[in-house]
């Protein structure tokens, strides 16, 4: 089944003179051609109703009860399928439902290619669990242009890693769905540089007066203390974005 049309010329009548001028000429050649080729296309299946398999030569233009479009499907073999057409397009809240399980639609007004789920449109790409940052001034914002995605609450505050398989060594060998790390940090002594400090120290004398006095070099003493034993900021540079997972 196609549909291959085409002019064809007729036979002028015996002693037709040619035209004097261009529209007269066009005229008659309009009169003297004929289209063929319909006579081969049989027609399409329209409507909500599943056509007869005997019907299996022409295309369904399927709708839904109130004939608003679904989409093209075509007869695989042994069922209708949709076809591998370009697909239905329009804003995302217009978007048909209860079309085949893998359909497209282009949401116009967000220019996003969806995929119908059995149940509602997610975006085409994309699998389950995958994250995204996304830029945005809002979190409402962002889901509307990324339907079937919701935000990700309990990675607040994390910097991402990679998670391994219990391979790795050292620091390195973090499981999936951990996390770890500070914000800030109050140093300890262990953490501490191994330093020193001058102290002045003055000796005392001690014995009797004479030639030889006692001066007295042992002792302790302790300096003075500095500092307000605050923790510090440990972030590095950050810029904050909205953080989406396709559910």
């Amino acid at each position: 089944m196609g549909l291959n049309l085409s002019l064809q010329a007729l036979t002028l009548p015996s002693g037709t003179e040619f035209p004097g001028t261009m529209q007269e000429l066009q005229n008659l050649i309009a009169q003297y051609l004929e289209i063929v080729g319909e006579s081969n296309f049989s027609g399409i299946n329209y409507g909500p109703t599943t056509p007869d398999p005997i019907n299996r030569d022409r295309p369904w233009f399927k709708t839904d009860n109130a004939f608003q479009a679904i989409g093209w499907y075509a007869w695989s073999g042994s069922v209708w399928a949709p076809a591998p057409l370009f697909p239905q397009s329009g804003t995302f809240a217009t978007a048909p439902t209860g079309v085949a399980v893998g359909q497209f639609y282009y949401a116009t007004d967000i220019n996003v290619l969806c995929k119908w789920t059995g149940s509602t449109w997610v975006t085409a790409d994309g699998a389950s669990g995958e994250i995204r940052f996304v830029r945005g001034t809002s979190v409402s914002a962002v889901l509307a242009k990324y339907p079937g995605w919701i935000v990700v609450t309990d990675m607040a505050g994390y910097v991402p890693g990679v998670a391994t398989d219990g391979t790795a060594s050292g620091f390195d060998n973090s499981a999936p769905e951990t996390n770890g790390g500070e914000r800030t940090h109050m140093q300890t002594v262990d953490e501490m540089p191994t330093h020193s400090h001058s102290v002045a120290y003055a000796p005392t004398r001690s014995g009797v007066a004479g030639a030889n006095p006692l001066w007295a070099n042992d002792g302790t003493t302790t300096t003075g203390a500095a500092g307000g034993g605050a923790a510090f900021n440990i972030m590095q540079p950050t810029w904050f974005l909205i953080t989406i997972q396709k559910t």
